[in-house]
């Protein structure tokens, strides 16, 4: 059935800063149909955006649906002191743990955190070294119950054996088959590889053979602490991206999360092999590995993405990203919000776009139905020229009222509750 969004300040294009008014947004097959003032009504289900902006939808271009039960999870040891630690006394014994049921679980979990911030869209990066076969399968059952669109892989590592290594390449060739053969638009497959300090020559070697033979990219990790470049680099005699551009893994369909320590030669062999880099700020400032150089990245001509890491909370990226940026630049324009609108509705929707083969970043005819509705009443006069920071701030006080994926409300926040607290509907039915 149709879905027409009504009464809602239609932003239609964030990134040139065009918004409409009075008008309502047709929704049907997935795609937008048509905005206009005085669409029919009789013919579609009717979602009112009355005091709410109506934004594309968010896509996360990085981020790990399974980080969601690291919340609270106990150390019996000494805090992490390095980035290292914090992959064996967080992550790596997390990710033993995990049996495909809580794989499942952990997808419904972080799924849902990321529709309620407006994700509408994700590339899932996941790790169960003991039950690798099946686990993005669990991970795919999850976000399709939610109604969420994915892009899914597998992360490849050498780190726990050749048993599960081999299982986890089998996983990604495995799946990426299975999408390639359903060509569904909410759901798609990259190659994932952990990073090059888990992974040997020869892993490295088979998986692009592989991966290229499918025809797909890859999603990896890419220098993310200075001591992975700095190893490697003693070991090898150049640096990652110089070996990952050689070797050929980076490409027009690749992701490459973090890319923290990056220089000027690093920058143009991602810019010329068109890879797709994933900033998450966050994350590395919470795992204190640094500061990625986004501002030379997007000058350089680099696609260069916003992610979330497993947080799941991809507005609250949206505006740390310019407070990271401008204090490790020393300078408060160095990057700006519609820097950060650049990142989002114009290179994660290009990457999305590659992936399921419809365009995003906008609301105009033709594009994903995916959309989100933000209450906002903005205390200072709107306009094209300071629309992004209207937008950051909207984003960041409040929680979308609704959220669409291909044409379906999926989430809905009916009404206020006696507790203070919203009334919320979402499509995750109990596991």
């Amino acid at each position: 059935m149709a879905l027409l969004v009504r009464n809602g300040l239609v932003v239609s294009d964030p990134c040139a800063g065009e918004y409409l008014e009075g008008v309502s947004v047709l929704l049907e097959e997935g795609r937008v149909q048509a905005l206009g003032a005085d669409l029919p009504t009789g013919v579609a289900e009717v979602l009112d955006a009355g005091g709410c902006l109506v934004l594309p939808g968010i896509i996360d271009a990085h981020t790990h649906l399974y980080g969601s039960l690291a919340l609270g999870m106990p150390l019996k040891e000494s805090l992490p002191q390095n980035f290292v630690e914090v992959l064996q006394k967080i992550w790596w014994r997390l990710d033993k743990a995990l049996t495909l049921p809580d794989v499942y679980v952990s997808a419904l979990v972080g799924g849902i955190a990321s529709l309620r911030h407006g994700v509408t869209t994700i590339f899932d990066h996941h790790a169960s070294p003991r039950c690798p076969t099946g686990s993005l399968d669990q991970v795919a059952r999850a976000v399709g119950q939610l109604g969420l669109r994915a892009c899914l892989a597998y992360e490849v590592s050498d780190r726990d054996g050749p048993a599960s290594r081999d299982a986890g390449i089998e996983e990604n060739r495995s799946f990426i088959q299975r999408c390639q053969e359903k060509r569904d638009t909410m759901l798609g497959g990259l190659f994932g590889l952990h990073a090059v300090f888990t992974l040997s020559d020869a892993t490295l070697a088979r998986c692009q053979e592989i991966g290229r033979g499918l025809g797909t990219g890859f999603h990896l990790h890419v220098v993310e602490h200075r001591t992975e470049l700095e190893r490697f680099r003693a070991e090898h005699g150049m640096g990652v991206v110089e070996y990952l551009e050689r070797v050929g893994i980076l490409g027009p369909g690749t992701i490459a999360a973090h890319t923290v320590h990056v220089d000027d030669r690093d920058i143009g062999r991602l810019r010329v092999t068109s890879t797709y880099t994933a900033h998450n700020p966050k994350s590395n400032m919470g795992n204190g590995v640094g500061i990625s150089p986004v501002t030379k990245l997007l000058a350089g001509g680099v696609k260069a993405c916003l992610g979330s890491d497993g947080y799941c909370d991809m507005p609250h990226e949206m505006v740390t990203a310019p407070l990271l940026q401008n204090l490790g630049q020393a300078n408060p324009s160095g990057f700006s919000g519609a820097d950060v609108l650049t990142m989002v509705y114009k290179y994660n929707a290009a990457l999305a776009s590659q992936t399921f083969g419809l365009p995003f970043g906008k609301i105009a005819p033709g594009f994903a139905a995916d959309l989100i509705l933000v209450p906002y009443d903005p205390p200072t006069p709107l306009e094209s020229g300071n629309l992004a920071s209207h937008l950051l701030a909207a984003l960041s006080a409040r929680s979308p009222s609704a959220v669409v994926v291909n044409g379906k409300a999926v989430v809905r926040v009916h009404r206020a509750c006696h507790n203070g607290l919203n009334d919320v509907e979402c499509n995750a039915m109990t596991p």
